[in-house]
């Protein structure tokens, strides 16, 4: 229906526009009867009455302040209107539809540039409105719905309404009903943004009034339903904290001055309550279940802690249970939390260690029950006490402390086995062929050192304590691998000695008697001495001191002879040079005599630590 009515008004408008029209103009007068504004506009040429075709209203001084067009008297199309005084910015524009406002229309502060006053956006054939106002910094300053009320052809307001300071904040916001009355909830907001009030309106009269005051107490009794569930799952708690609250909740609403902030304190509190209070459950069973595991594995693998230091944590976890105070309890929870980690901790290295320490000891006891039989008859006995005593320990620090302590025992045991097997080895296979060496070739050492080796053995093998083995056994091995050692290095050091000597004799020979006699000769004793010694270690050392001076005196002897050479070849040189210039007789007496008395010094020298100096 509608588009039929639509179509025929554009029909209608399109025989109308080909109709004849002249144009008018008319002076309008103001109050006082001086001329202020012109209008020019186009009627029909069959009835001038009757405002057809453009329109324009000016000042007296040709400024346009109203434009559009008119179809049978009716405004049709789009308008605009400006505003009288000076700058004359636009005051509104729109459309019309035959008469009737039309779509968006946007309304401008005067004086106050392009900045939008209004927006009307008509709908419904112009029967309602969406509006929105701003300020003249731009915000928003209301915004709603129109509606067009019969017989008084006036809009009114209808459905929800907002409103906002000039900052933007909301301030209220309310409803009317289709008559433009007051219906249904208006709510007032603080600056912060806050619900301050709410009124509520039937048909435009008011019927109650809820405050800020109410809005808390609402709130307040909505988070104690919340926490009534707890009753009967946390009735410590309950009785504690929840019920504390409610009696500081009856004196709050009993406060004339200061109610807002206790109530801001109060509501805190419950949602504290309420936010963690979920938690305790969770927390309980958690510090159930990891005594459980606690106290199982402690029972099974070490019940003497178990029934001194797990069992009464018991006692702690009842205690905890009834603690009525959430932030406390929570706390105490998460110590006992706490203790029960740190005591599963302690458990898988005290079980890691007791295995370890049984394990060891098992080892050992088959190790020396197999090849020491007396040791395992009287120490295998002592390491069990020790084993017995570890057992007994019921607290985990003493019991870890403990166990570092029989392992350190453990391991002394374990050394001692492996250097008896050791030294089993040496008595059996390296002592037997170095007693026949020594014996054939250092029958002094054999005697001396050698040979009560053999005693000690046989003491060694008789020993029933571990300690006292030991200390024999360490002696043997030692012993013996230094008397291996030092066979090896008198087995070559004799025949170097033997070479060294024979070379350097047969250099001093032939060239310093005198040096021969007085150093190179006793070291034949010293060689004598070398072979009566009758301990290795010794020898070892005496033929060391041979060996270097031996070499120390071959190289001295080397750096005589080039000594003497170069000295040789300078006199013959001075002698050639005074051959040629026999100027000087002084100086060539004076260097003879040098040299002759170089010859005779260095003749006399018995050691070459003096004839060196001689020949320098």
């Amino acid at each position: 229906m509608k588009r039929i009515t639509f179509t025929a008004s554009l029909l209608l408008a399109t025989v109308l526009l080909i109709a004849q029209t002249i144009e008018k103009t008319e002076l309008i007068a103001d109050q006082h009867g001086k001329i202020a504004f012109i209008k020019r506009y186009q009627v029909l040429v069959d009835d001038t009455t009757i405002l057809h075709g453009d329109f324009r209203k000016l000042t007296i001084d040709d400024i346009l302040i109203e434009k559009g067009r008119y179809m049978e008297n009716k405004r049709n199309g789009k308008w605009t209107y400006w505003w009288t005084d000076k700058p004359y910015r636009v005051r509104s524009t729109g459309e019309y539809n035959v008469g009737q406002r039309y779509g968006k229309w946007i309304f401008y502060f005067d004086l106050a540039g392009e900045k939008m006053r209004e927006i009307i956006s008509y709908f419904d054939n112009g029967e309602n409105a969406n509006v929105k106002r701003f300020y003249t910094n731009s915000y928003k300053k209301e915004e709603g719905k129109l509606h067009l009320k019969m017989p008084d052809s006036l809009f009114v307001k209808n459905g929800k309404w907002q409103y906002w300071d000039q900052k933007g904040n909301l301030e209220s916001t309310e409803e009317y009903d289709i008559q433009g009355r007051l219906h249904g909830e208006r709510h007032f907001f603080d600056n912060a943004g806050n619900l301050d009030k709410i009124e509520y309106y039937e048909a435009g009269h008011l019927t109650r009034t809820r405050d800020k005051y109410d809005f808390q107490e609402e709130e307040i009794v909505a988070l104690f339903d919340k926490l009534e569930v707890y009753k009967s799952t946390e009735p410590y708690v309950y009785d504690k904290e929840i019920a504390a609250k409610k009696r500081k909740f009856a004196d709050y609403k009993k406060l004339s001055y200061g109610k807002i902030r206790q109530g801001k304190v109060l509501i805190d509190q419950l949602q504290f309550l309420i936010k963690n209070i979920d938690l305790l459950p969770k927390q309980k069973d958690k510090v159930e279940s990891a005594f459980l595991r606690v106290q199982t594995d402690y029972s099974l693998t070490f019940p003497e802690i178990n029934q001194i230091q797990i069992s009464p944590i018991q006692s702690k976890i009842d205690h905890y249970i009834q603690i009525g105070y959430l932030r406390k309890r929570v706390e105490y929870g998460n110590k006992l939390l706490t203790q029960l980690d740190k005591l599963n901790k302690e458990f898988q290295i005290l079980e890691e260690q007791k295995s370890d320490i049984e394990n060891r000891i098992k080892g050992l006891e088959m190790d020396y029950q197999t090849n020491y039989p007396l040791i395992y008859q009287n120490d295998v006995p002592i390491l069990q006490q020790h084993l017995f005593q570890y057992n007994k320990l019921s607290n985990t620090k003493e019991k870890r402390a403990g166990g570092k302590d029989l392992l350190h025992i453990i391991a002394k045991y374990e050394t001692s086995y492996k250097l008896f097997r050791d030294v089993d080895v040496l008595a059996m296979d390296n002592y037997p062929p170095l007693r026949t060496k020594y014996k054939k070739e250092h029958f002094r050492i054999f005697w001396s050192e050698i040979r009560p080796i053999q005693s000690t053995i046989n003491d060694y093998q008789k020993q029933k304590f571990a300690a006292e083995k030991t200390n024999i056994a360490q002696e043997i091995k030692i012993n013996i691998l230094l008397f291996e050692k030092n066979y090896e290095t008198l087995r070559k050091q004799k025949p170097e000695i033997d070479l060294n000597y024979s070379r350097v004799k047969e250099k001093y020979q032939g060239s310093y008697m005198l040096v021969l006699l007085a150093e190179i000769i006793p070291i034949k004793r010293e060689i004598k001495k070398y072979e009566n010694l009758s301990s290795s270690s010794f020898k070892v050392e005496k033929g060391d001191s041979i060996l270097l001076k031996t070499k120390e005196l071959e190289r001295k002897y080397d750096k005589l002879r080039q000594l003497e050479i170069d000295n040789d070849s300078k006199y013959k040189i001075f002698e050639a040079n005074y051959a040629k210039n026999k100027a000087n007789k002084n100086l060539y007496r004076k260097g003879k005599k040098l040299y002759a008395d170089f010859e005779s010094d260095n003749n006399k020298a018995k050691h070459m630590d003096k004839k060196l100096y001689f020949a320098k």
